[in-house]
């Protein structure tokens, strides 16, 4: 990738300094506090704000992180229903219906997690995932250690490298961390692996 590829935000000005500062570690610590605006969704989502007893997650982040493999794994070692909004038909349910859509998996009394990579500049997008957390749903950011994400998406071999870079330049210019207010947690371990998904599970109990 050269420098002449660089997506809006990543301009020549700016260079590979820029583009290595989107390759540090970032920890709840870096997150100033701001407020957020519920939007359109705030009336009928202040109705559904309850404590469940069923764990409910959703799992999002930077690309490479592994959402959807926590997710599977969630699923297919802990009972968890997993719900994959890269999944186009699942997708389309959700834009249909937003509410109705996340009101419905909140109330089917199972241990729930959803994983979604949104476009942090889509607002539509944005206001489902605080609908999400207005109805219990514990927002995990995944994030940390930027070269091994990096890794573990070009690993894929289904995505342009661009596409990781683009999706990166949107989440520093929209600062969605700072509106979502989610958990930041790092998916790797120490040898930039991806963490046991009992390990996984136990740590972000206790977020």
């Amino acid at each position: 990738m050269i420098l002449g590829e660089l997506p809006p935000g990543l301009a020549r000005t700016q260079g590979w300094g820029t583009l290595c500062s989107f390759m540090r570690i970032k920890s709840k610590s870096w997150l100033p506090a701001r407020k957020f605006a519920l939007g359109h969704f705030r009336g009928a989502a202040l109705h559904d704000m309850t404590t469940s007893e069923y764990n409910l997650y959703l799992l999002t982040g930077i690309p490479g992180t592994g959402k959807t493999t926590f997710g599977n794994a969630l699923a297919n070692e802990f009972g968890f229903h997993h719900c994959d909004l890269e999944d186009t038909a699942t997708r389309n349910l959700l834009d249909k219906s937003p509410i109705e859509f996340v009101r419905k998996l909140a109330r089917q009394k199972r241990h729930t997690v959803v994983t979604w990579g949104f476009a942090p500049d889509d607002e539509p997008s944005v206001q489902s995932v605080l609908y999400f957390k207005v109805n219990g749903f514990k927002l995990m950011w995944f994030d940390g250690n930027r070269p091994a994400a990096l890794r573990m998406f070009l690993k894929r071999g289904d995505v342009p490298e661009l596409c990781f870079y683009k999706q990166m330049c949107k989440i520093e210019q929209s600062q969605i961390i700072d509106r979502i207010k989610p958990t930041v947690i790092d998916p790797f371990d120490e040898h930039e692996q991806f963490k046991p998904p009992a390990e996984f599970l136990q740590e972000i109990k206790l977020k």
